[in-house]
């Protein structure tokens, strides 16, 4: 890997300045400007965890997140629950690596049901998917997806049901997504299968309009736990789910894979051995880097209130356990609820999990490498306020480092938390050797953005708008030394763009930095 110097982000007023805005005048700049300690590390998280960020305040029911891997801006749904049903999703989003929150509206689907377990999928081209079971008043159970090409707004798309039939009762599901495909599990039960619970599977092609490849994945389940899907490199995808064998009074971690987007799915397999041991809380994670076959089962043993994982190296062809994560402590909460997340711009694994004890009810998180998926980084308590006992911090990322997302004891209220972000506030560092900056921070015809490069490489530069939209890119090898690109304020059309601020992402290498910039007519 191509080693660049270490990022001095320095605001000069150059020449594109023009003369009707005071600059001795502190109301005349943007106060948010990117300094270093904003850009982005290429390594596994240090633990530098602070001060939680509040993203929303009331009654909660369900929350997930997800990074745009363009420009590093976050999307969260919350599902609410301010009276006995929890029938409507927010949708919140951060430009600055969740410092700050933006309320985005209500995503709420009509009728007089409920809502369980939203999830948030942010595509290769930056599209927001938000899925949700709906629980309709009859007791029809679907899962539905709602797509946004455009979050300044959650109007103007709707709901598609992913399973197929108007009878069926879908009990859980997860979804996961990459290069270019969508993927959903689900268990559930249809009358044509005599009430024998089975577990499904499907995938999208994001260029097409309807889910395919829907296929039963394991037929008489015997267990309604939540089956977890990863999708990893080149059309691989793995579903990890709970068999319960009710007569014999065993459990088993199974998975099921595909190799080919979905399209087939070979035999089911065993993750750990039949156990008389009551297991649950299952997720996975999966490496999706060509270059590893990682895939991760965390798990909680109910009955010892143990966390841990099993592991494979070689796509699952075979699958092995880890450790455990964390053990009982003493007291009356016990729960070790766990969620897991890979980090695909730097190769590791997030595992967020809730281990509470009779004095506290704690945010625990921890990381492993993709090339060293045993690795475990030793657990680090983070959370500022009391955790939710009623579902998992969610285990997510930034760019290339850890983030969670928690409820507050009730639940209620949601906090967000990350490395990069209490890094910053918490931690000031002093950066040397400019590499990337902009001649002005605010410009009226042109603007160039510099940087340095210690060899002859690609570079992409993309500006992106306030919605999270990319309006226009610079692709081109430059010279080893100094180099700038120009922006003259037009998109990709050579439309100019309106005023406002606007962001900027260069990468070159597996080097990646971003800032902010303004534009006035």
């Amino acid at each position: 890997m191509k080693k660049f110097s270490i990022i001095l982000l320095t605001i000069i007023i150059g020449l594109f300045v023009f003369a009707d805005i005071d600059f001795n005048d502190p109301e005349g700049f943007d106060r948010d400007l990117p300094n270093a300690e904003y850009l982005l590390e290429k390594s596994p998280p240090e633990f530098k965890w602070g001060d939680d960020t509040q993203v929303y305040s009331g009654g909660v029911a369900g929350v997930a997140f997800d990074v745009d891997y363009r420009t590093g801006f976050l999307y969260a749904v919350v599902l609410t629950r301010n009276g006995a049903l929890a029938d409507s999703i927010m949708l919140y989003n951060s430009y600055n690596n969740g410092n700050t929150w933006n309320s985005k509206g209500l995503i709420i689907l009509n009728g007089d049901g409920e809502l369980e377990n939203p999830e948030i999928i942010v595509t290769d081209d930056g599209r927001v998917s938000c899925f949700a079971l709906y629980v309709e008043s009859d007791g029809r159970r679907n899962l539905y997806m709602k797509e946004f090409a455009d979050t300044s707004t959650t109007s103007g798309s709707h709901w598609e049901q992913i399973d197929r039939g108007n009878t069926d009762t879908v009990y859980a599901y997860d979804v996961d997504y990459q290069d270019g495909f969508y993927y959903a599990a689900w268990n559930a039960i249809y009358p044509t299968h005599n009430t024998n619970l089975t577990l499904y599977g499907a995938s999208l092609d994001e260029n097409l309009s309807s889910w395919i490849n829907q296929i039963n994945l394991f037929y008489d389940l015997q267990s309604t736990e939540d089956p977890k899907i990863a999708a990893g490199a080149n059309g691989n995808a793995y579903v990890g789910f709970i068999e319960k064998r009710v007569d014999a009074g065993i459990n088993n971690i199974r998975v099921k894979k595909t190799y080919d987007y979905g399209a087939s799915w070979a035999s089911s397999q065993a993750v750990s051995s039949l156990s008389t041991q009551i297991i649950s809380n299952l997720d996975v994670a999966a490496s999706t880097n060509p270059d590893y076959q990682s895939v991760w089962f965390t798990v909680q043993y109910d009955n010892l209130n143990n966390f841990g994982y099993y592991y494979s190296t070689d796509s699952c062809v075979t699958n092995q356990y880890g450790t455990i994560i964390i053990s009982p402590k003493t007291g009356t909460w016990v729960e070790r609820l766990g969620t897991i997340s890979f980090n695909e711009t730097a190769d590791f694994a997030t595992i967020a999990f809730k281990a509470d004890s009779g004095a506290s009810h704690d945010v625990g998180i921890t990381y492993a490498t993709a090339n060293n998926p045993t690795g475990m980084f030793a657990v680090e308590i983070i959370n500022d306020h009391a955790a939710t006992g009623t579902f998992a911090p969610y285990a997510g990322n930034l760019l290339a480092n850890s983030a969670i997302i928690y409820a507050g004891w009730g639940p209620t209220n949601l906090y967000f938390d990350s490395w990069i972000k209490t890094g910053i506030e918490d931690e000031m560092v002093t950066l040397s050797t400019p590499n990337v900056y902009t001649s002005t921070p605010i410009f009226r015809d042109n603007i160039s953005i510099f940087f340095n490069l210690d060899n002859e490489t690609f570079v992409n530069l993309s500006i992106i708008d306030a919605t999270g939209r990319i309006i226009k890119d610079f692709n081109a090898y430059y010279q080893k030394g100094n180099n700038n690109i120009m922006w003259n304020g037009n998109d990709n059309r050579g439309n100019t763009v309106s005023n406002g601020t606007y962001f900027y992402r260069v990468s070159f290498g597996s080097e990646i930095y971003s800032g902010k910039i303004t534009y006035l007519k």
